[in-house]
């Protein structure tokens, strides 16, 4: 495993960790960490950014408006809320999902919550779009690193 991917999963295991922990602050349920992807994708994303890795946050979204935030590092997929569809995936998930996307998608099926509608650069302004979009107070990026 190459030094980034390596920065990579431990970061997406520490965040994944993280929402684990205080699921119950943002009205999350502990198996599925369902409303908590923003919060998740934007704190990968900054703790990456610390360690000189470049994320985008990636934003995708349904016609009925159902949302599910993710993060990318080139052509890595990073999702530690993918649990949330287990439903929808009908097969086991690990509790951080990092492949390359079509690898992803062969091994999960195609999926619209891996769909890429938007993208951010940065944490600040997925925060400013979930505002203007009125996305649930308690799903909304946190302004800085999750502690």
């Amino acid at each position: 495993m190459s030094q980034i991917n390596l920065k990579i999963a431990k970061t997406a295991l520490t965040v994944r960790n993280w929402c684990e922990l205080n699921f119950s602050k943002y009205k999350s349920f502990p198996d599925t960490l369902n409303g908590m992807c923003a919060i998740a994708s934007a704190d990968i994303h900054r703790r990456l950014k610390k360690q000189g890795v470049h994320s985008k946050i990636c934003v995708a979204e349904t016609e009925d408006g159902f949302c599910h935030c993710y993060s990318m590092v080139d052509d890595l997929l990073i999702d530690v809320t993918a649990s949330q569809f287990h439903m929808d995936i009908k097969r086991p998930l690990k509790r951080v999902l990092i492949g390359k996307y079509p690898d992803i998608v062969n091994k999960y099926g195609r999926h619209w919550f891996w769909e890429t509608w938007l993208t951010f650069n940065d944490a600040n302004s997925l925060r400013i779009w979930q505002r203007k979009t009125n996305w649930p107070k308690s799903q909304i990026a946190l302004m800085s690193l999750a502690s």
